[in-house]
């Protein structure tokens, strides 16, 4: 191996280290759980710490080992690396940041996970959330999935920019706007699935009415439907050297990869994660109904609508039968939107009960 001393495969030592880590936090957490959520700044710090650390070691998923190896092919092969050992493709601006470390691992993640943490915590600080009862909501809920896929980045990026659209600066909205954008635009280019996005985000400015949600509900069989049977058809139809508007050689690596194949501690975290999911997707919908929606802040209300136009449609993958590693990489998108959300409810003393 090119880079020496670091770990190639899993081993249950080493997601006891991930183990360590999240019982530690839920330690610092006591007499934190509840409202007000008072912690002290280092408190805070050491949190932040140990989230980091969690970020740059996640060992307890097979990503990590993954991305090590592939960086080491990279080293070897160069850009082609992917034809040469048969790796998923993976975007440009990886390849550079991988180049621009020497190919170094542990370098690597740090750029890259110490991204997403940045990113996510300026969101934080952009939105005004409260920083305690985002570090509850933001470990409880996001830590994990944040921590082991690429993807993650493109997320940061994406909700770090719609943060500007949403909650533009007052005095130069305009700027607000642009910048936004060009962090949205840039999401793009750090994994494919996060063209979702260019469906949930305009949608999600619209308010959600009752009529919104009726229609949503009509056209979602319909929307299966044709998934299941024309898009599937014309991905199984073309070869993977196809030239097409999609990448069809990561469809047909998104279609045989087994979902299964992960280890239990990232099984049983996204089990608890898709409940989270779909407990606020009801809450949602709920509150829509009964008007509560309506009295969030329009920002909050934004994140709110981005949560249900990607859970809607994450889910017509989920019931394709077939393709439902589509449905958890939509699904994921969600994150740090639910993250936003719950922390804003519970720092202001919010009540949303199912």
């Amino acid at each position: 191996m090119i880079l020496l001393n670091l770990p190639t495969s899993f081993t249950p030592i080493l997601t006891l280290f991930n183990v360590l880590i999240i019982l530690l936090l839920f330690v610092l957490f006591v007499g934190s759980y509840r409202y007000p959520f008072k912690m002290t700044v280092n408190k805070r710090f050491i949190i932040r710490t140990l989230i980091f650390i969690f970020f740059i070691f996640s060992f307890f998923d097979g990503d990590w080992y993954h991305y090590y190896e592939g960086i080491s092919a990279m080293k070897l092969y160069g850009r082609n690396f992917e034809l040469l050992t048969g790796y998923e493709s993976i975007e440009l601006p990886f390849w550079f940041i991988a180049k621009f470390v020497n190919y170094n691992y542990i370098l690597f993640r740090i750029i890259v996970w110490g991204a997403i943490f940045t990113l996510v915590f300026k969101t934080q600080k952009r939105l005004e959330l409260d920083k305690n009862t985002f570090l509850i909501s933001f470990v409880f809920i996001s830590m994990l999935l944040l921590s082991y896929s690429r993807v993650s980045l493109s997320m940061a990026l994406a909700f770090y920019g719609y943060s500007f659209i949403v909650k533009p600066k007052t005095n130069s909205k305009l700027r607000s706007y642009i910048f936004g954008l060009l962090f949205i635009i840039s999401s793009l280019f750090f994994h494919k699935s996060a063209i979702i996005l260019l469906i949930t985000l305009p949608l999600s400015l619209l308010e959600i009415r009752k009529k919104t949600i009726f229609v949503a509900f009509i056209f979602f069989p319909i929307l299966i439907y044709v998934i299941k049977t024309i898009g599937l058809e014309y991905v199984m139809s073309k070869s993977i050297d196809d030239k097409s508007i999609i990448n069809i050689k990561t469809a047909h690596f998104y279609l045989n990869e087994d979902i299964m194949q992960r280890g239990i501690a990232m099984y049983i975290a996204n089990f608890l994660f898709y409940s989270v999911c779909y407990s606020i997707f009801l809450i949602i919908i709920r509150h829509i109904f009964s008007e509560k929606y309506y009295n969030l802040p329009k920002y909050i209300q934004n994140y709110q609508n981005v949560i249900f136009w990607i859970i809607l449609f994450s889910s017509v993958f989920l019931f394709t039968g077939t393709i439902q590693v589509f449905f958890y990489r939509l699904l994921n998108f969600s994150i740090i939107p639910i993250s936003i959300f719950i922390s804003y409810l519970l720092s202001n003393k919010i009540n949303y009960n199912l």
